[in-house]
């Protein structure tokens, strides 16, 4: 939010449209994925840092399902590569803390990959 720019994962594309579950669907009963239900969703797929998502790379995709404009009703959040340098919610914020500080030594002493 200090830069303007995205502080991860700044490569990436976007789409939008409906997605509409199907009416027998092959999956077991869900309170929000109900049959024949649809949604606007967004869709943004990207990597850590590469330009080509087939380069060794930390890859994501995130898919928002809106019932309206202004709210999302779920935000799916999915991550993938070679290695996962976070575990948690929480090693997440501890990377940007650490980037935004400086002391990456003591981040990385303290959370050190396997």
């Amino acid at each position: 939010m200090l830069t303007g720019k995205r502080p991860t994962h700044p490569v990436g594309i976007g789409v939008q449209g409906i997605a509409t579950i199907v009416a027998s669907p092959q999956f077991p009963k869900c309170e929000f994925f109900t049959p024949v239900r649809s949604f606007s969703i967004c869709l943004r797929h990207s990597t850590l840092k590469a330009i080509d998502d087939a380069g060794l790379n930390f890859l994501s995709a995130s898919i928002r399902f809106a019932d309206s404009d202004a709210e999302s009703t779920l935000d799916l959040l999915m991550s993938t590569g070679r290695s996962s340098v976070f575990w948690n919610v929480q090693s997440i914020y501890d990377a940007l803390e650490a980037t935004r500080s400086g002391n990456l030594k003591e981040y990385y002493l303290k959370s050190p990959l396997l």
